[in-house]
């Protein structure tokens, strides 16, 4: 809670209690469609950008997308390059496709 800011955070899709998205809409690009679809939702001229890990990408994302409405950006465990191996590892991972489980 802040006394001086309004502060929102946001249920990114498939996390928490949201909703899947289509097929395939899961880039950085996506999720920072989300930030810009809520700030113009609530109505927010100048927003403080804060996120952690790969909602750091995102919040870099948004903010290079719409630098005229980001007062700050606070990216926290996380650079704004990917190291090549990770992406490869990321790559590989997709490639392989997603595990079937027998039960829940």
């Amino acid at each position: 809670m802040s006394l001086e800011r309004r502060v929102v955070g946001l249920d990114m899709r498939s996390y928490g209690d949201s909703q899947w998205a289509s097929e395939g809409n899961y880039t950085t690009e996506d999720f920072g469609s989300d930030v810009d679809a809520l700030v113009e939702y609530l109505y927010m001229d100048s927003v403080l950008v804060l996120g952690g890990s790969l909602w750091g990408r995102v919040a870099l994302v948004f903010a290079a997308k719409h630098p005229a409405r980001v007062a700050a950006l606070v990216m926290e465990d996380m650079g704004a390059v990917r190291p090549p191996e990770i992406a490869q590892r990321v790559a590989d991972q997709l490639a392989a496709g997603d595990p079937e489980l027998d039960t829940v």
